[in-house]
């Protein structure tokens, strides 16, 4: 089965508003998110130790809730913890954001994770972890590795954690305007390109991508992530077990 994909003139739309973003910043009103009453909730962050992920488990504990910061480094999510709490100045308590760890690369690293989760109860997940390559890499389980993390980790982790979610649980996958850049043709039989990559073009791990190649994936990956997302919602809906629960999903663009 093949699809073909047509929004290229959203992405050159999103891209124009991004680039101008900065210039509208100066001219337009400061902004005001909506905070909400987290008390009581748990939520899960990957990749919580920089840029998005940190922010978001930021807000998250900001607003009362548990922050589970998920991390492939202790020590990068130690100082990252260190680091919010010391700029919140008394604002977050200590004991309601830890650090623990996972490789979403690695499904070994994630199944020590769901194994240490237990059955707690879970409120708000985000995926937000990814990765951007320029040479062909795989897991030590022999899988492409950024189809793996940017793809994969999001429905293991997904699917892991549904039966330990509360009512009106959010998840949330972190996807990308570059989805919309995504002009060729989708073969579902090669969902991670790898037989594209390795009987097309000859490629072997290590070898670095051809010009344009790596971000041609990263934007297929972000498709895919919206392709899972708009399922998921459906299958929830569908469901006996969680059709009744408010369980929704969701991905956007963090721009």
């Amino acid at each position: 089965m093949v699809f073909s994909t047509t929004g290229y003139p959203w992405y050159l739309f999103s891209t124009t508003l991004n680039n101008i973003d900065p210039v509208l910043g100066r001219i337009l009103p400061a902004s005001h998110p909506q905070v909400a009453d987290l008390t009581g909730k748990t939520a899960i962050v990957t990749g919580a130790n920089i840029g998005i992920g940190l922010e978001v488990a930021r807000a998250f504990a900001s607003m009362g809730g548990t922050v589970i910061m998920a991390c492939r480094s202790q020590s990068r999510g130690d100082a990252a913890r260190e680091q919010m709490l010391t700029a919140s100045e008394g604002s977050i308590s200590p004991h309601k954001v830890q650090v623990e760890i996972m490789d979403v690369g690695d499904f070994d690293s994630m199944q020590d994770f769901i194994t240490r989760w237990g059955d707690k109860p879970l409120d708000i997940l985000v995926n937000n972890a990814g990765v951007t390559l320029g040479t062909y890499s795989k897991t030590k389980q022999g899988l492409k590795l950024s189809y793996v993390t940017n793809i994969l980790s999001q429905y293991f982790l997904t699917l892991s954690l549904l039966p330990f979610m509360r009512a009106d649980a959010r998840i949330v996958n972190v996807s990308s305007v570059g989805s919309y850049g995504y002009k060729s043709q989708f073969d579902v039989s090669d969902l991670d390109h790898s037989r594209h990559i390795e009987t097309k073009l000859g490629l072997k791990v290590g070898d670095d991508f051809p010009s344009g190649l790596a971000f041609e994936l990263y934007q297929r990956q972000k498709l895919l992530q919206i392709y899972f997302t708009r399922e998921m919602q459906q299958r929830l809906e569908k469901s006996k077990k969680y059709g009744k629960m408010g369980i929704s999903v969701h991905c956007y663009h963090p721009g």
